[in-house]
């Protein structure tokens, strides 16, 4: 299901800026004015009526030289027989509208114009244009024209879906300007300006890719680019070509880091040219450096269930991902189709908050990953029938996380008294300076997860009954408490009795710091994570205790000071045998 969603949600695509028709009149989208003969329909469902949300985004850039103009009528290119849609406007996707919606009759094929009650005035900021409605079995949204960042957007259950990064055409959709005066038929602007990686560190070489379009009504040469950091010295870039009105173009700029400082660096790109509209030829960008950073390992969420006849595919996938490494923690949430009887119910406030709408899914550190998961979701899907091939699509984005630097660490210290399975945790940590420039707010998640559980079910599709890394309990609140910070560290203690049907030596002790949940359902990111398997603890205990007529105990508390006899709390306790010393930390 959910990769039919994302499929119809990748099918749909975008246009930008149009041929003027008329000094006063403009038509701002990503298509051509006239349907063309490379446009396509898309069919959403062959069988059913579909209901669906689309929409393109007109950027900042191009609707400043605008403002104060008067927008009068949407236009789009449908098929015969769309029914129930209407046209608004938003600031965003998931904004309010800005105007009463505009409903409309059934669609006849090719274009169809909405006239809106009254005129809507420019502010300069991005604007959405956005068509809603229900297709007809077998027909789908028109598209046309060369594939643009902002042209397409679909809505595709759950999130709002970019179809240019799955490489989709534009929608036909227009959005008409009534201008007083002219327009400049020339206008060059600086887009975007991004940077790869996000966090570069000091002494390594950053690279910007700054993205030009033509807004103006003319083909016009690229002049020359300059960039400055930290308000030093421009220099000077000379790209070659010229760029078609509505046409863009990525440069890419790259630049040494030296004498960069821990945190935001400003980058001023600016085009040398004199074109009609000097206000968006400049563009001031701010990118992340760091010294110094912790070891890190990445939160690969996994979302399964037994009735998942699909999930076996997933599981495949996600064990070649991981193959030869050992930086990931891994945690499979039974939800996401049906249950089943390892589902824990707390695993629904994080499927929830990543955007699970089926399973197989996963997610990687919780973190949004533009061209896999949506941009306001984390999870997507990995239901790969070839694993070898579903590995080649995930593994760049696992990479991707793995490598983005943690600004805190995470350490565990585990204690279990076998008799009574009294299991003690205690997690510490420190941060960086740049955390809370970066990330505000942390939480502290502890969980337990359990390898090698069997089932009474068996999973469909392969028939497997042992499952590994199956999410148990958490020792915290489930999307985590607040850390306490004592300066720059921070330590939590949590203690648990395991149930007698949880077998010990199996059970990994998790500890996640993440950001705190936000409205928008792109927090709860992970910053750093670790594990500890109680199965070194237990082999400790087990080998220290052979031959324990030999053994000689010791105790100290957790400052090193000897004890006569074990204390309340936390304690250390010294085993000599014959075949060495350990160390084993309790709680009593």
């Amino acid at each position: 299901m959910i990769q039919t969603l994302r499929t119809f949600a990748a099918v749909l695509l975008a246009c930008f800026v149009q041929t003027l028709s008329a000094q006063t009149t403009l038509r701002l989208g990503y298509c051509p004015d006239e349907i063309s003969d490379q446009a396509s329909y898309l069919t959403l469902n062959s069988n059913l009526e579909t209901r669906f949300r689309a929409a393109i985004v007109l950027p900042a850039s191009r609707m400043q030289s605008l403002k104060g103009a008067k927008l009068t009528k949407i236009r789009v290119g449908a098929p015969e027989g769309m029914s129930g849609w209407y046209v608004t406007l938003r600031k965003s996707l998931t904004s309010a509208a800005l105007i009463k919606t505009v409903d409309l009759p059934t669609t006849k094929a090719g274009w169809n114009e909405a006239v809106l009650p009254e005129p809507f005035e420019i502010t300069g900021e991005d604007l959405v244009v956005y068509y809603a409605g229900k297709l007809p079995a077998g027909k789908g949204l028109l598209t046309d024209g060369q594939p643009n960042p902002n042209g397409c957007y679909v809505y595709d259950g759950s999130d709002w879906v970019n179809a240019y990064e799955l490489g989709y055409k534009p929608l036909a959709l227009q959005a008409e300007i009534e201008v007083e005066g002219e327009l400049p038929a020339n206008d060059l602007a600086i887009e975007s300006c991004t940077f790869e990686p996000q966090f570069c560190h000091i002494g390594d070489e950053a690279c910007a890719k700054v993205r030009v379009a033509n807004y103006g009504f003319t083909e016009a040469a690229l002049p020359q680019l300059t960039y400055s950091l930290n308000g030093g010295e421009a220099q000077i870039l000379a790209p070659e070509g010229s760029l078609a009105p509505s046409a863009f173009t990525d440069i890419e700029v790259k630049f040494p880091t030296d004498g960069c400082a821990d945190g935001y660096n400003a980058l001023t790109v600016t085009l040398q040219t004199t074109d009609g509209n000097p206000d968006n030829n400049t563009l001031d960008s701010q990118f992340a450096c760091y010294a110094e950073a912790y070891p890190r390992k990445t939160l690969l969420e996994h979302f399964t269930t037994l009735p998942c006849v699909n999930c076996p595919y997933g599981l495949n996938v996600l064990r070649g991902v991981v193959s030869g490494r050992s930086d990931y923690v891994w945690v499979a949430h039974h939800v996401g189709y049906m249950k089943d009887e390892l589902t824990v119910n707390d695993s629904y406030k994080v499927s929830s908050l990543v955007g699970v709408a089926g399973a197989p899914m996963a997610s990687f550190d919780r973190t949004v990953l533009p061209g896999l998961s949506s941009n306001t979701s984390a999870a997507f899907s990995i239901g790969y029938g070839n694993p070898q091939y579903g590995k080649e699509v995930l593994s760049p984005y696992f990479d991707q996380c793995s490598s983005t630097p943690a600004f805190v660490s995470v350490h565990l210290d585990c204690t279990i008294d076998p008799a009574t399975r009294r299991l003690g945790v205690e997690v510490t940590g420190e941060r960086g300076a740049l955390l809370d420039l970066f990330y505000p707010g942390q939480n502290l998640s502890v969980w337990l997860v359990e390898d090698g559980v069997e089932t009474k079910d068996k999973q469909k599709g392969s028939g497997d009954q042992i499952h590994d890394n199956v999410f148990r309990t958490a020792l915290t609140a489930m999307l985590g408490d607040a850390i306490e910070w004592n300066g720059n560290a921070y330590s939590a203690s949590f203690s648990y009795t395991l149930p007698e049907t949880w077998n010990a030596e199996n059970l990994r002790v998790v500890a996640l710091v993440n950001r705190p949940e936000t409205s928008d359902g792109t927090g709860a990111q992970v910053l750093n994570a670790e594990q500890f398997a109680l199965s070194t603890l237990l082999a400790d205990i087990a080998d220290a205790t052979a031959g324990s007529p030999a053994a000689q105990r010791t105790f100290f508390d957790l400052s090193g000071r000897a004890l006569a006899a074990p204390a309340p709390g936390f304690c250390i306790e010294r085993i000599a045998t014959p075949q060495g010393i350990r160390s084993v930390k309790r709680v009593k």
